[in-house]
């Protein structure tokens, strides 16, 4: 019965290792891998002076900034985002898929530390 248990562990991380290798699903946000696509999303709120907060929910980019008014959706969909979602003029969404966890942790290291903060309070 040990030797069918053990078995079963071995199959399950093959086949963690194996999904996550072949979908891209690493939970390494430190490898730098989504650095470049931060910056450009930044670019493309508006810059970082446009964000009052950021966080992630499974799929999508939570945010409230200054003015939703004038964000580059075009940008947005070149990098992969699904939609854009506007409630009022400082609510918004970014449908980005299951990346949306990494992109925010890159963005935040890239935002001034008082962004943060306020997002802490």
């Amino acid at each position: 019965m040990q030797k069918v248990i053990e078995a079963f562990k071995n199959l399950g991380r093959f086949l963690v290792a194996f999904f996550t290798q072949l979908f891209g699903l690493s939970k390494k946000a430190d490898d730098h891998e989504f650095d470049e696509t931060a910056r450009k999303y930044i670019a493309a709120l508006g810059g970082a002076e446009n964000i009052k907060e950021i966080e992630s929910c499974k799929t999508r980019i939570r945010l409230i900034l200054v003015s939703n008014k004038e964000l580059d959706e075009e940008t947005f969909k070149e990098l992969g985002a699904s939609k854009i979602l506007k409630a009022g003029t400082q609510i918004t969404q970014i449908i980005v898929g299951t990346k949306a966890e990494f992109l925010v942790d890159a963005m935040k290291k890239l935002l001034p530390s008082s962004v943060i903060e306020t997002m802490k309070a």
